[in-house]
C-alpha cells in the first residue's frame, strides 16, 4: 500500500509539472536537428519517501524517423508523456504500443526496453520523462 501511495504521489507531481508551464518552457522547434537530446528540467531529492529519494525530470527529443535499438533498463520508476508526436515503444516480452501526443506510459525499474521509434519521417518528437529513483541507482543501464 505504502508503495502505491508514492507512485500517486509521484504522478501528481508529474501532472502539476505540466500543468503550471513545462510545457511553456519547451525550446522552440528547429527541424535542423537530427541527434537525440535530453534536457534536464528538474532533479529535486525528496525526503521522506522510503529507498525513491531522487525525482527527475528529462525532455527527450527524438529526431524524425529515428529508432533506438538499444536493448537497455532503468533502475527507476519512469513515466513518459508524449509532449509532441507519435512514437512507438517496445518493452521485452510485450507487444509494441503506440503513443501519441498526451498520452503517458510507464517503466517498472529493470523492465528491458527493447525500442524507441519516433514514426513520422519529417517532425520530431518530445517526451517528458519522470524518473523515480534511488540516489545511487543507474538511470540508463544497456542489456544483453
Amino acid at each position: 500500500m505504502q508503495h502505491q501511495t508514492k507512485i500517486v504521489t509521484a504522478l501528481a507531481v508529474l501532472q502539476l509539472a505540466i500543468a503550471t508551464g513545462v510545457n511553456a518552457q519547451l525550446p522552440p522547434k528547429n527541424k535542423k536537428d537530427t541527434a537525440w537530446t535530453h534536457r534536464a528540467v528538474m532533479l529535486q531529492t525528496l525526503k521522506d519517501t522510503g529507498n525513491y529519494n531522487l525525482l527527475k525530470l528529462d525532455e527527450m527529443t527524438l529526431p524524425p524517423g529515428s529508432i533506438d535499438t538499444i536493448k537497455h533498463q532503468h533502475l527507476a520508476h519512469l513515466t513518459g508523456f508524449v509532449l509532441e508526436g507519435k512514437v512507438i515503444s517496445k518493452m521485452k516480452d510485450k507487444p509494441a504500443q503506440i503513443f501519441v501526443t498526451g498520452q503517458a506510459f510507464y517503466e517498472y525499474p529493470g523492465q528491458v526496453h527493447e525500442y524507441l521509434k519516433n514514426s513520422s519521417p519529417d517532425k520530431p518528437a518530445k517526451i517528458l520523462l519522470y524518473y523515480l529513483y534511488k540516489k545511487e541507482a543507474d538511470l540508463y543501464r544497456k542489456v544483453d
